[in-house]
């Protein structure tokens, strides 16, 4: 069971973290600064990124122990 309850964290969470992630960098603005591409987010937040990134690492502990679990026996 934790098996599937981690591939669906993972996939969530990777969803998530691309969706997020593109809307937060579409709604950025970036400039030219002595030959550097500066990028400044005023309305862009990347803390939904940050969320779904924890899911999917919390699905990815939950597959690692679900193996290590089931390699003891």
């Amino acid at each position: 069971m934790k098996k599937y309850i981690g591939i669906t964290l993972i996939v969530i969470g990777l969803f998530g973290a691309l969706l997020t992630g593109y809307n937060a960098i579409e709604q950025a603005e970036s400039l030219q600064f002595l030959g550097m591409n500066i990028t400044i987010s005023e309305q862009g937040s990347f803390v939904p990124v940050v969320a779904f990134g924890v899911v999917f690492l919390s699905g990815i502990g939950l597959l690692a122990s679900d193996k290590s679990r089931s390699s003891s026996f």
